[in-house]
């Protein structure tokens, strides 16, 4: 990009003033960006997925150094635009190959946990206080047309931990009770493609438990029979718990709606 880049400010062969009138639609861009980022606090206008629109303009413009009039600029702007060319051609490369590492979330693990059990005989819980919980509910809510109960982590009363009914937060219920042979507790994170990276070269980094899974994991109604971690940008760590007593009597309705 800096070989490509500082060609493309070498005098040209032909007339400068398509290179200047990039040049000025980029910047002035920018300008506003930046104006807007500090303006609006709700709204991260910064980031790239909302400028791409300075893609276009920024590849005219680093491939104009290939028009300059000294031969030396226009090598260096061919070397440039090579390098760019294979690193662009190796991050292909690596989404190909490792693609659900960069997909939205993990929701392909947790669907085939569903499948495994049936929609009838399994409940997911999603795990902690977070806004990521939403991710993993929308695939599944339209996967399923709303046929597996969701739960939330809402905190602990008494020592003991409770859920919502989710996504709707009507009902509080004790979750070593819900009317469920298994339960598919979800924690949830979101990451950053830098780190997705980094996992990808040094080896998944477990989220750790959540409460919910930790109060599972020390209640004897409960046994733990499976465990995973995908990695995605909304990552997750999913522990499946199977119920060693019993199904409680109480009806689904009794465990989704609120009380009168």
């Amino acid at each position: 990009v800096v070989l490509a880049g500082v060609a493309a400010f070498a005098p040209k062969r032909r007339s400068a003033a398509a290179g200047l009138g990039l040049v000025v639609a980029l910047s002035s861009g920018a300008l506003v960006v930046t104006a807007a980022q500090f303006a609006l606090r709700s709204f991260v206008a910064a980031s790239a997925s909302y400028n791409a629109w300075m893609l276009p303009a920024l590849a005219l413009l680093l491939g104009s150094g290939l028009s300059a009039r000294s031969r030396t600029a226009r090598a260096a702007a061919a070397m440039g635009l090579a390098l760019i060319v294979a690193s662009y051609a190796y991050g292909d490369v690596q989404l190909a190959v490792r693609g659900d590492c960069f997909a939205h979330t993990g929701f392909r693990a947790v669907e085939s946990l569903i499948n495994r059990y049936g929609t009838e005989r399994v409940a997911i819980v999603h795990d902690e206080s977070n806004r990521t919980a939403w991710h993993i509910h929308a695939p599944i809510h339209y996967r399923f047309h709303g046929e597996v109960r969701e739960y939330h982590y809402s905190g602990a009363e008494s020592d003991s931990v409770r859920v919502t009914d989710y996504p709707k937060h009507q009902a509080v219920l004790d979750p070593l009770r819900l009317p469920a042979d298994y339960l598919i507790v979800v924690h949830s994170a979101a990451e950053t493609s830098a780190a997705i990276t980094a996992q990808i070269r040094d080896g998944v980094r477990p989220l750790g438990d959540g409460p919910m899974a930790k109060a599972l994991k020390a209640d004897g109604r409960w046994a733990l029979i499976g465990e995973s971690m995908t990695l995605a940008f909304v990552a997750t760590d999913i522990d499946v718990f199977e119920r060693i007593q019993p199904t409680p009597t109480t009806s689904r309705a009794d465990a989704t709606d609120p009380p009168r």
